[in-house]
């Protein structure tokens, strides 16, 4: 008698679930190992950038399908917590029902989870985008509203009458003063420098007014190292005995110049023209100096970054600003002689107070223009600049692109719901025989709907929660790279407007998708259901 020997199919064919999936993370580990490389050593910021959204990509899907393991446990607490008043006996049936058509209906959750997490996450980080934009010129202007030289020259006259204007509005809370770079005149270039003159950096002085970090915008100043014992702010710091040769500098110097606290000391190197460049008469070499001025100086505190000037603790930004005092940098440049009128100021920092109108700021603008022509300047060659019309062009293309992704949003919950019409469709099918049972046994119609009805709640609800959640989890680890590069304190805005559409939308979804193939169901006879499952 022979012998017959039965395996099982599946065992001698391929497994395309694992080829795919392993060729899949093959090539996303060659391209990781090759491009990211490659688009360091040739500075390719826009690859590596691509390469970010693509980690960003995978991380999205992976997430989806992780959380996945985690939709029992959410599609039992929203039983719970949303259906806590009803039946017991109904409750039950439900998890139950989505235990039975969880293999049909995880393609309906895995298309809501994937398609709304991608929207949310393009749409949450074009709104970082935009956020980053706004901040950047906050942070350059420094304050709502300035005063910069343009092409005209922004004198000690100008100011006095610009201040006039200031004191007088009440709609203007403070005011500070930066000049312009201490470089010109009879100071060809200056630079920083260790002591033993190992390494040095270019560095762009200014001097300040004593309340300048008063007057602008500390939400961009992060301090690495301050004395705070004094109770001075950094630039009253600057004012005091010890603030006569100090600056503060920017955190990568610390390890640049190897400055490891506040007591450590660098040079000040200013290399002047000869008489003859400082005269404008030619001299046959214009590098030719007739001496440098160096200067033993010490650090008033390490700035990550700061508004309306440019600290770093980046590494290769080493030619960065400093502030001085504005005695200080009368006498580095050399004009005691002239005193505090020889100042020419690069702008005018003019903090406006809280929810001043847009009105009434162009108002403070006519008549700082007013002022300056009252000096004899011409308003024409001098930038009287609002941040707030600045980013205004932004903030309505905004408001126009999110009406798009609103649009885009419907239009996905649109293509998921068909999806969900056919999955429900095919489930109260499929069930029919418990259905005419239970009207059998005398339930009536309205009990029956109830249940596929909580059931497409549910399910939509769980798989919408999960994308949201997923999408807006990797928009915020976008934020914090984007942090991260630019120094900014971009606030992270949760799209609650979004929410609340996506919530109802899916309500709505559920809701058609399963009441009419259920009423359809529940309303014939009952021998007619029970009669269709024996033929």
């Amino acid at each position: 008698m022979g012998e017959f020997k039965i395996e099982r199919a599946s065992t001698q064919g391929v497994d395309w679930t694992l080829v795919i999936c392993g060729g899949f993370m093959v090539i996303i580990g060659f391209l990781i190992y090759y491009l990211f490389p490659l688009s360091l050593l040739s500075f390719n910021i826009m690859l590596l950038f691509y390469m970010f959204f693509g980690l960003l990509m995978c991380m999205l899907l992976g997430l989806v399908l992780l959380a996945l393991n985690l939709e029992s446990i959410l599609e039992h607490f929203l039983s719970v917590a949303l259906f806590f008043w009803e039946n017991s006996a109904i409750r039950t049936l439900i998890l139950k029902n989505l235990v039975a058509h969880r293999k049909r209906n995880r393609k309906t959750t895995i298309m809501y989870a994937l398609s709304l997490a991608f929207i949310i996450f393009i749409s949450v980080s074009f709104d970082l985008q935009i956020e980053t934009y706004r901040y950047n010129v906050m942070r350059w202007y420094g304050t709502p509203m300035r005063v910069r030289k343009g092409t005209g020259e922004l004198t000690m006259k100008v100011a006095r009458e610009l201040e006039k204007v200031a004191i007088a509005d009440p709609d203007i809370e403070d005011f500070a003063w930066l000049t312009q770079e201490a470089v010109g005149g009879a100071i060809k270039s200056g630079f920083i420098t260790t002591l033993g003159r190992y390494r040095q950096a270019n560095l762009y002085i200014r001097a300040c007014s004593p309340n300048f970090y008063s007057v602008v915008d500390t939400r961009f100043l992060v301090v690495r190292e301050q004395d705070k014992s004094s109770g001075l702010s950094i630039s009253e710091q600057l004012y005091t005995d010890e603030g006569t040769h100090s600056m503060p500098l920017g955190s990568t110097y610390i390890e640049y110049l190897d400055l490891h606290s506040l007591d450590s000391k660098f040079m000040l190197v200013l290399a002047l023209k000869n008489v003859s460049e400082s005269s404008g008469q030619p001299s046959g070499n214009d590098v030719n100096f007739n001496t440098d001025i160096y200067q033993v100086w010490k650090p008033t505190a390490f700035l990550d970054t700061s508004p309306s000037v440019f600290f770093s603790k980046f590494p290769r930004r080493v030619n960065q600003h400093s502030i001085i005092a504005m005695s200080t940098y009368v006498n580095l440049r050399g004009e005691e002689e002239h005193g505090m009128e020889s100042l020419k100021f690069d702008r005018m920092l003019v903090k406006t107070r809280s929810g001043t109108p847009a009105n009434r700021r162009s108002n403070i603008e006519n008549n700082l223009k007013d002022a300056i022509r009252r000096a004899g300047g011409n308003p024409d060659k001098f930038d009287v600049q609002d941040a707030e019309k600045a980013v205004e062009p932004v903030v309505q293309a905004k408001a126009i692109v999110q009406a798009f992704f609103t649009i885009t949003t419907m239009f996905a919950m649109l293509m998921c719901f068909f999806s969900l019409t056919s999955s429900m469709f095919t489930n109260i099918h499929e069930q029919s025989k418990e259905i005419g049972i239970l009207r059998a046994l005398g339930i009536n119609r309205f009990p029956l709907i109830r249940l596929y009805v909580w059931e497409a709640i549910i399910l939509v609800l769980s798989a919408t929660i999960m994308g949201f959640l997923i999408g807006t989890a990797i928009a915020w680890t976008m934020g914090i790279q984007r942090m991260l590069f630019t120094q900014l304190p971009l606030p992270f805005n949760f799209p609650w407007s979004f929410f609340g559409q996506i919530i109802f939308s899916a309500f709505l979804c559920a809701f058609f998708a399963s009441f009419f193939p259920t009423m359809r169901m529940v309303r014939q006879p009952v021998v007619h259901i029970l009669r269709r499952l024996l033929t």
